[in-house]
């Protein structure tokens, strides 16, 4: 009877260990695939979204794009903005703001034969030749030379594949949630992706790095040449920075696993609009300046609130605390659309002094367009109070993570009780001695 009683009394062990599995296997898919699952809903794109500017984006050929605010980082306009594809040689803009950060432009780098080697779109670099970093920048962004990306990469990091991981690392920090690199020049790979508002985060980060602007607003250039007399003269490969004077840049790509690819930059007056087109056709290059153009003529800039503008508000027990705003809140709101009203919210705790959490909210209608923190009046600029629980941005990123190592913790102490009953039922065994019949 007994060897038949072990087996019953285990069930409920293994039907737990089951369970834990099942909710292991039910949660890593959506959360360890790099950010696809954390980028869904952004509230960023929900926001353009609910937005009714006067008259609709103009239609486009691209199933992905993203129109964005430059100064503010607010999203005008989206399709599939959260959507990973394949960014072909867009993929340089990361590249050379990593090389930015991490290089000096006057550094020498000397060509590898697997830089030199490289497939694709390039500028046919010797391998035991020697450039400058400006000079391999300007073969990455004007002539978009795969060679070039491949050199930089190694300089910087010691191979192409520690320049990804840190692509990886620096896009996250950036506010990438789908984005994952493998290569430093954009070459296809199923597993080299990000989204349109990745790309356009990245694009944002690169173009505060006066660096980054002059570089990718220069038509023409000329680098050493190996191969004959005299330099190699590069031009941009953007073409409407030769067409539109109000064009900043940034840069194009095309595989046919990609499309046509393109981060554009567009400056009138003191606004500056990025588009971002994924998977586009031969027209994209217009339609693309068509979204930035839609972009200036159907929404405005507005300064919600001032920074250190004063808010007085009353807690509970009809206690007043005066806050100031940390610093502004500016919008794009659509044209011809009511004046934003700003409510100062603010919550405190049972018992305690101040308030725990502080805003100022901008609502459009009855839609809550952005929000600022409030900090005591008197506390010096950075000391922001918390915006309240689950108002930054990763917080469900967090919740998902503790998700997962519960059910480690789960599937890992099942295991460790499956071994003790084996042990205990080791133990009886020997205790209780050979079976009477002598035999096994």
């Amino acid at each position: 009877m007994t060897p038949c009683a072990a087996p019953a009394g285990r069930r409920p062990g293994r039907v737990r260990g089951w369970l834990g599995l099942g909710l292991l296997a039910l949660l890593l898919p959506a959360l360890l695939v790099p950010g696809r699952a954390a980028a869904a809903g952004d509230p960023r794109l929900r926001l353009a979204d609910q937005l009714r500017p006067p008259a609709p984006p103009p239609a486009v050929e691209a199933p992905g794009y993203v129109v964005m605010d430059e100064a503010t980082g607010q999203v005008l306009a989206e399709r599939q903005g959260d959507v990973p594809r394949q960014p072909a040689s867009i993929t340089k803009i990361l590249t050379a703001l990593l090389v930015l950060e991490r290089a000096r432009p006057d550094e020498l780098v000397t060509v590898s034969r697997r830089a030199s080697q490289v497939e694709g779109s390039r500028v046919y670099l010797s391998e035991g030749s020697q450039f400058t970093v400006q000079q391999l920048l300007l073969a990455l962004m004007l002539a978009s030379a795969n060679d070039a990306a491949v050199a930089l990469a190694e300089h910087v990091a010691g191979s192409e594949e520690a320049f990804a991981r840190l692509m990886n690392e620096r896009a996250g920090q950036l506010g990438a949630r789908t984005a994952h690199f493998v290569n430093a020049s954009g070459l296809p790979d199923p597993r080299h992706v990000a989204s349109p508002l990745d790309m356009a985060l990245i694009a944002r980060a690169a173009l505060e790095n006066p660096a980054f602007r002059r570089l990718v607003s220069t038509k023409e250039a000329d680098i050493p040449w190996n191969h004959g007399d005299g330099p190699r003269h590069l031009v941009n490969h953007d073409k409407l920075l030769f067409e539109h004077p109000d064009v900043v840049g940034v840069k194009n790509g095309y595989t046919v696993e990609a499309g046509q690819t393109l981060v554009l930059a567009v400056r009138r007056g003191t606004r500056e609009i990025l588009v971002v087109t994924m998977g586009g056709g031969p027209d994209n290059w217009e339609e693309s300046y068509a979204l930035a153009d839609w972009a200036f003529r159907n929404f405005r800039p507005v300064e919600a609130v001032k920074a250190r503008q004063r808010f007085l508000l009353t807690l509970p027990g009809d206690r007043r605390v005066e806050m100031v705003a940390a610093r502004s809140l500016r919008l794009d709101v659509p044209a011809g659309s009511p004046a934003v009203a700003v409510r100062a919210r603010a919550e405190a705790p049972a018992g305690g002094r101040g308030p725990t959490a502080a805003r100022a909210e901008a609502y459009l209608g009855g839609l809550l367009v952005g929000q600022v923190p409030l900090v005591q009046l008197g506390a010096a600029p950075g000391q922001e109070a918390s915006a309240g629980a689950g108002s930054g941005p990763d917080w469900k990123d967090r919740g998902a993570w503790i998700l997962v190592l519960l059910a480690l913790l789960a599937v890992a102490w099942e295991w460790r009780l499956r071994r003790l009953r084996r042990r205990r039922l080791l133990l009886r065994r020997r205790r209780r001695g050979p079976s009477p019949a002598g035999g096994r």
